[in-house]
């Protein structure tokens, strides 16, 4: 459901709902979807596993196969009316490659899903618990620190039981690596920018997360290398020490280097880039996202248990200048923007988990998030786009700026395979309109949400019946015995479903064929499962996501927003390189600083370029200038031989506008009457009368040759 936004910008359409909030098309080279998101649900991520019932599965790419790190895990849908096990955590594998029925499935198509899991186990388990072990040394004097860690052979076994849980894996080097989460709070004495409030470390940095010091409690995140002895077991080596980053996302790149400004954003071993919140919902005000990277491959010392690793990252601080800044002070980082202005505001209450993921064939960062939680966890947020939905974001760059959020997956989507809300308690109203009634329960076994219509969903019309055994609703009995009520056999539990915890396989991402109604659009689509909580299962979704082509833009020094750097790149391929003396045309490596120019306009200040203008080229060694009738060099200043008017060649677009990697243009100037063109000959670059396709070029965007989008 898309419509244009307020500013009337033709190119751009974005989410109604998304626009009661504000514009959120106010600057188009942002760039949002063209049309609604065409969500599907898909396959049961779980079909043919032994396990009954699980949930998260952070993914990351190790040993040729995406591993999958799953929270609390039911062997059975008697588990949560069992004794809690102290390690309930899975791991499982998923093919790299995308199996070709999903294509099938995801179009409509008859083909059926295919099992796509492989479960780490026994043949006497449904799943084999992923254990923690760790350097800490213990004894019956010195006991491990929580309730459920056992001291074996004079160490200790840190317990992975209910929600503490895997955050994130990665790989560096050959090695994988897990990142978990305990839920503790680091006691006093406090250091790192840290203060002690009550007995606790508190981070007063950390946003405005909160309004009482256990909200912004610093809590140990485990950092471990998977044991070469077994897959299942981990060894914690460092401790994060931290509040921002207590709900995190995580991915490796190719590259990503502040210093030189140097990133490569393709799945690689260069570097650990990780995205944090202060937690998964507010007690008020925002819950701001922080960015970090850390350099790999870590570096690991010591062998067996006895292991520790370097951990030394490296924050995101803001931008000055419109550029990024950084600080290896936890205590400076600052969050992130969207671009409505300087500081990130996150319009909902939950975030809960928060996926991250650079899509290489929309040249985009995707953010996946919020969704909904359980009843006994608190009333359903009402100040979401579309309530209990999953909402999607992108950015050009990993620090943003963030478009507005876009309702990638609601509850509908999935209604067939999520129990149905269950009626409203007697006098419980969780939107505070004073009602004394829900808007989220309005009607037994309905959902209502803001901006659309009352949809009834019932236990006879296609919701499932949710698993039949389920803990007490309340959180004081939740989730252990004796409170778990077991119910007679087809009976279903009255707790609704929930969509949490979004997660993007980003090797089975599919590219797919321009739109026909909308030609000037890049498109993908993205697979991604969710946790659904009752029945307890991860469904797997597709997302197709279209984009239009942006407009090239003049620079504009005081404006961050149209500071862009551009390669002058002709049809053929290389980019125009601007070295000492003369510039040549044989530019093949788009990280250099010699292949970037910026544009700016002779006359009238615009914003968007556009062909017949005046334009200036300036590079790192000044502004482009003809000199005589053919030859090459630089300007310190802004001359009539340096201004080029921009001559459409192939429009890729609309009429006029340039967009960037689609319009083609000639560089024009007149000399003594007659039209001379800036002209490709060989690696040479020189200004030539003859008007063939020697003189076509693009301005692009860190792309190499060999990119299939490139802008």
């Amino acid at each position: 459901m898309h419509a244009l936004s307020s500013s009337g910008n033709p190119s751009c359409a974005c989410d109604v709902d998304c626009e009661k909030l504000g514009d959120c098309c106010e600057d188009k080279h942002t760039v949002c979807p063209v049309n609604a998101l065409n969500t599907k649900n898909l396959c049961p991520l779980l079909q043919g596993a032994a396990m009954y019932g699980t949930d998260l599965g952070f993914n990351f790419i190790n040993g040729g196969k995406v591993n999958v790190l799953f929270g609390d895990t039911w062997s059975s849908a008697n588990t949560p009316c069992e004794l809690p096990p102290n390690n309930d955590d899975a791991q499982a594998t998923l093919p790299i490659a995308r199996p070709a029925t999903l294509a099938t499935v995801a179009s409509g198509g008859s083909g059926t899903c295919p099992t796509l899991l492989t479960v780490d186990k026994t043949p006497a388990n449904t799943f084999t618990p992923i254990r923690l072990e760790t350097n800490q040394v213990c004894s019956w004097l010195q006991p491990c620190p929580y309730f459920g860690d056992t001291c074996e052979a004079g160490r200790c076994v840190y317990a992975l039981g209910w929600i503490r849980t895997p955050l994130a894996g990665f790989t560096s080097g050959s090695d994988a690596f897990a990142i978990f989460t305990r839920g503790d709070q680091r006691a006093c004495p406090c250091s790192g920018g840290f203060t002690c409030v009550g007995g606790i470390c508190v981070d007063p940095s950390s946003g405005s997360y909160g309004v009482t010091p256990v909200n912004r409690a610093v809590t140990n995140i485990e950092i471990a290398r998977r044991s070469t002895a077994a897959r299942t077991t981990y060894v914690r080596g460092a401790q994060f020490v931290t509040n921002k980053f207590a709900n995190l996302s995580a991915r490796t790149v190719t590259a990503f280097n502040h210093t030189t400004g140097v990133h490569n954003f393709a799945e690689g071993n260069g570097a650990l880039l990780m995205w944090g919140r202060a937690g998964f919902k507010t007690e008020s005000g925002e819950l701001p996202v922080f960015f970090m990277y850390h350099p790999l491959p870590l570096t690991v010392t010591g062998t067996g248990n006895d292991i520790s690793i370097a951990w030394n990252p490296t924050y995101y601080a803001g931008l000055v200048g419109g550029q990024p800044t950084w600080t290896t002070v936890q205590a400076n980082a600052k969050p992130l923007t969207t671009n409505a202005g300087a500081t990130y505001w996150d319009d909902v209450s939950r975030p809960s988990q928060t996926n991250v993921t650079w899509i290489p064939k929309l040249k985009k960062w995707v953010m996946l998030y919020s969704g909904d939680v359980p009843d006994w966890f608190g009333p359903t947020p009402d100040d979401q786009p579309r309530s209990g939905a999953i909402h999607f974001r992108m950015a050009d760059n990993p620090w943003g700026p963030w478009s507005p959020p876009v309702p990638a997956l609601d509850r509908f989507t999935v209604a067939t395979d999520m129990a149905c809300d269950r009626p409203e308690p007697a006098g419980f109203d969780d939107d505070n309109d004073g009602d004394g009634v829900s808007d989220s329960y309005e009607t037994p076994g309905s959902w209502v949400f803001p901006f659309e219509p009352l949809v009834q969903y019932n236990w006879t019309n296609g919701c499932v019946a949710g698993d039949l055994n389920r803990p007490r609703q309340d959180i004081f009995s939740f989730p252990f015995p004796p409170y778990c009520a077991t119910r007679a056999a087809g009976t279903p539990s009255l707790e609704r479903g929930n969509l949490y915890s979004p997660n993007v396989i980003p090797s089975w991402t599919e590219e797919l064929p321009v739109s026909a109604t909308q030609p000037y659009t890049r498109a993908a689509n993205l697979y991604w499962y969710v946790s659904t909580w009752n029945p307890y299962k991860v469904r797997l979704i597709s997302t197709v996501v279209e984009l239009p082509e942006p407009q090239a833009t003049y620079y504009q020094a005081a404006n961050p927003t149209y500071q862009h750097k551009y390669q002058v790149r002709h049809t053929a391929g290389s980019m125009i390189r601007a070295v000492a003396g003369a510039p040549v045309i044989d530019g093949n490596t788009p990280s250099n600083a010699d292949v970037k120019f910026t544009i700016e306009r002779e006359g009238a200040a615009t914003t968007d370029i556009q062909t017949t203008h005046v334009v200036y080229l300036k590079s790192t060694k000044g502004y482009l200038l003809r000199s005589g009738s053919s030859a090459l060099v630089y300007s310190a200043t802004k001359v009539a031989n340096a201004q080029w008017t921009l001559v459409l060649r192939s429009s890729g677009g609309p009429s006029n506008t340039v967009l960037v990697g689609k319009t083609v243009v000639a560089f024009r100037q007149t000399v003594s009457g007659s039209a001379r063109y800036l002209r490709k000959s060989g690696s040479t670059l020189q200004v030539s009368s003859t008007l063939d396709t020697n003189v076509d070029f693009k301005l692009t965007w860190n792309c190499a040759p060999t990119d299939t989008v490139c802008r």
